[in-house]
């Protein structure tokens, strides 16, 4: 790479040093003679303090009060979008028992949030509101599926009727409030008791993301991060091997729409992604809410540009 650890002045957990490559064979990309990188274990207070004080330059900064507060201040701000918060369905090939295996009861989930007031309230306004798990960076983004669940409590009550569950149903889900805040909970148990859904909460156990992964809940409120990287984002969320929900779903459909996509030329890999994204849509594989706003607020140098994928700019993308 073009930088090397200077294992002498590096404190392992605390600070690395690095030096300039002079065998770099990228030498424009290669802009600094040196790089110290810090490490603050109680990541967001002891970051934007250091922020404030100079101590640092930059740093992705996740609280949007502070980011706010540090741009009146004078900070530069360079936003991405990379994670997708939202309820993630984990029963939907039915192994749970669970109401989440039909397809209308995912739909009429999907349509009983209020996404751009869901971003105004919870998000305070830093996010982009979606159905799709699919990036807005990335070739596979169609915008017109935002418009498939518009919201409405009537239209989702329709499509719980139209489901095996017109009566309502019962579905386990975990709560981690320290991350989420008791608002989340609050809303999503709320309008999901419009449509006769009702929620049985389970505190999050130390074990959060093994649970997860383990299928043990029929459905949960998370944020993922989604890949830059088509491949990396399919296997990550959408192929039956893939590590959450848990649940391993596919369908013949999607297996095949994946088989393509592996051996497809890059060419035809855009048109396939947008058909996967499609039924990741339409048979509500997730309850997308939002893209997360990230945050990389700095001074003293310049950012060139964003780039899709990373919420902290790549070092060529620095001007000292």
């Amino acid at each position: 790479g073009p930088y090397i650890l200077n294992t002498a002045k590096t404190v392992a957990g605390s600070k690395y040093i690095y030096t300039s490559n002079p065998n770099y064979w990228d030498r424009a990309n290669r802009k600094f003679t040196g790089l110290q990188i810090n490490v603050y274990e109680n990541s967001q207070p002891a970051l934007v303090n250091a922020l404030r004080s100079g101590a640092i330059m930059g740093a992705g900064v996740a609280d949007v009060a502070a980011a706010q507060t540090l741009v009146s201040a004078g900070y530069k701000n360079v936003t991405s979008s990379l994670d997708a918060r939202g309820i993630y369905f984990a029963d939907r090939g039915g192994k749970r028992n669970s109401c989440i295996a039909d397809v209308n009861v995912r739909r009429a989930i999907n349509s009983v949030f209020d996404r751009p007031g869901i971003v105004a309230s919870i998000a305070s306004g830093a996010g982009r509101a979606t159905t799709q798990f699919i990036p807005s960076t990335m070739p596979g983004f169609d915008s017109a599926l935002d418009r498939q669940y518009a919201f409405s409590e009537i239209a989702a009550q329709r499509l719980m009727a139209q489901s095996a569950f017109a009566n309502g149903c019962t579905i386990t889900m975990p709560t981690a409030p320290g991350f989420f805040g008791e608002a989340t909970y609050a809303i999503i148990k709320a309008q999901l008791a419009k449509i006769k859904v009702t929620v049985t909460e389970e505190a999050a156990t130390a074990n959060f993301f093994g649970d997860l992964a383990a299928n043990k809940y029929d459905a949960f409120y998370m944020q993922f991060e989604r890949s830059g990287d088509p491949w990396t984002l399919i296997n990550f969320m959408i192929a039956p091997t893939a590590a959450f929900p848990g649940d391993k779903y596919s369908t013949p459909q999607m297996e095949k729409l994946l088989a393509d996509y592996k051996v497809a030329t890059p060419a035809a890999r855009t048109a396939i992604l947008k058909r996967i994204n499609g039924v990741l849509v339409k048979d509500a594989w997730f309850n997308i809410w939002y893209e997360v706003q990230s945050n990389f607020l700095y001074k003293g140098f310049t950012v060139d540009r964003a780039q899709a994928g990373n919420g902290t700019p790549f070092l060529y993308n620095i001007i000292n």
